[in-house]
């Protein structure tokens, strides 16, 4: 069914705040490669050192960028490595919940959001990101972009952004949505193998 995405369905925030420390954060050194600077980012707070390009070769990245689930292969070749495994979930009511469960635990989530592209402004792409820390109370998330910042987001519009909600969402991925390929709060999770 074609339509507007909702983008309350699963989003409750409550009163917890969280925060990651000695996250690192990286610029993607190309404009194609945030998913693997992603996964860079996300295995050197795990512990293992890995360049961007071995993760983007890894990943099957071209230069349009890298797929969830070409992205989420290349994660576990190395994740495998630290006992743990990642899967790819899209628009699962339980999202917004298991991200900030994940954490509580002390484990980063990667997730799929519209942005302005950094390299290209003012076009608007699908980016990921990380999510490192979440204030509720005060209604901010921490994201670790690939464009190489720690950004502190009004919940809500990173909500918005997540879901891929019509005003932020670039032409061709806003379709790929309405249309059911895309799935809206696509996030990477990690677990113990």
């Amino acid at each position: 069914m074609m339509g507007k995405t909702s983008t309350t369905a699963g989003f409750r925030p409550k009163d917890r705040v969280v925060e990651l420390t000695g996250f690192p954060v990286y610029k993607q050194e190309t404009d194609h490669t945030c998913g693997p600077c992603a996964v860079r980012m996300t295995l050197e707070y795990l512990g293992l050192k890995v360049d961007e390009a071995t993760i983007a070769r890894r990943s099957m990245t071209h230069p349009a960028g890298t797929l969830p689930w070409t992205l989420a292969p290349g994660f576990n070749s190395f994740l495998s490595q630290l006992g743990k495994k990642a899967a790819i979930v899209g628009d699962a009511p339980d999202a917004y919940e298991r991200i900030v469960s994940d954490l509580q635990k002390g484990i980063p989530t990667i997730f799929i959001y519209a942005v302005t592209d950094a390299f290209h402004p003012p076009k608007k792409v699908t980016h990921y990101g990380i999510a490192v820390g979440i204030d509720e109370p005060g209604g901010i998330i921490t994201v670790a972009n690939p464009f190489g910042t720690m950004d502190k987001m009004p919940l809500q519009e990173w909500w918005d952004r997540f879901s891929i909600a019509d005003e932020y969402a670039p032409a061709v991925e806003g379709l790929a949505v309405r249309l059911g390929i895309l799935k809206p709060r696509t996030a990477i999770f990690i677990s113990d193998r």
